[in-house]
């Protein structure tokens, strides 16, 4: 399940359920080829934050590009335009998100 608020100029959020957690993804665009992404893991049942302990999205290519993890966040600065499959790893487990698109 997802949906999109915003426009181009704007952030957008992304929603992105499974059965026990909810992802939320912002998009910042920072020029007109590249955004900045910010994420976040809850528990659905009482919105409990979840820490990732690894978040890495993969280009079209396979190439892999590391978040960096803040706070119970995790940030992919400049990722140019594109589709993206993010793999966040939690202690319960891993969360992949397939064709995860950027800047379009």
């Amino acid at each position: 399940l997802s949906f999109v608020r915003g426009e181009q100029s704007e952030a957008v959020q992304r929603l992105y359920e499974t059965d026990r957690h909810r992802i939320d993804l912002w998009e910042e665009p920072q020029t007109e080829q590249r955004s900045y992404i910010i994420g976040q893991v809850a528990h659905k049942e009482d919105e409990e934050t979840i820490a990732p302990m690894r978040v890495i999205a993969y280009t079209e290519t396979g190439d892999g590009i590391e978040a960096r993890l803040d706070s119970g966040e995790f940030h992919l600065p400049a990722l140019t335009s594109g589709r993206y499959d993010i793999e966040v790893l939690i202690g319960e487990g891993e969360i992949f998100l397939a064709g995860i698109v950027v800047g379009e």
